[in-house]
């Protein structure tokens, strides 16, 4: 085993055992508001958001991390640890993981809070919280030229 493998926390934990170690703490409703998955808010059920999570990159990733800073309340990463995914994260040697964080239903999204945790974007995955990506601009769209003639919507394309 490598030194990286000792230092991580999900080595060795695979997706179904991490998933419902999390789901017996925090239970349906309040990982659905916290990672703000469909598969979790209506009609929940394991095997669905197991394969979801299995299938997805961009989730595995977003409950990873949920699992670590939440769950096992580790430290938040570094800016070059968040360019990382979770299971490729190494924290120090010693490191002993805390009780699970409280969470109530209503609490701030742990995802968009800059103080508890990191921005994730589903296109992107983790955005650094100091200097969150601004969106550009979004541009319009042309408008259809129509012709004089309102009765035929098709008459330009004629």
């Amino acid at each position: 085993m490598s030194e990286q493998d000792r230092n991580n926390p999900l080595h060795g934990v695979g997706l179904d055992a991490m998933f419902s170690e999390i789901l017996r703490h925090y239970h349906w409703e309040i990982l659905a508001e916290q990672l703000k998955f469909k598969c979790l808010e209506n009609h929940p059920s394991f095997a669905a958001a197991t394969k979801f999570l299995k299938k997805t990159k961009w989730a595995r990733e977003k409950t990873e991390a949920f699992y670590l800073y939440r769950f096992k309340q580790l430290p938040i990463p570094t800016d070059e640890q968040h360019e990382l995914p979770p299971r490729e994260r190494t924290f120090p040697s010693g490191l002993e993981e805390q009780d699970p964080a409280v969470i109530k239903l209503g609490d701030k999204e742990f995802f968009d809070d800059p103080i508890s945790g990191p921005k994730f974007s589903k296109k992107t995955g983790f955005v650094e919280s100091k200097s969150p990506r601004k969106r550009a601009p979004a541009t319009p769209k042309p408008k259809l030229e129509t012709s004089g003639d309102s009765s035929d919507p098709w008459a330009k394309w004629k």
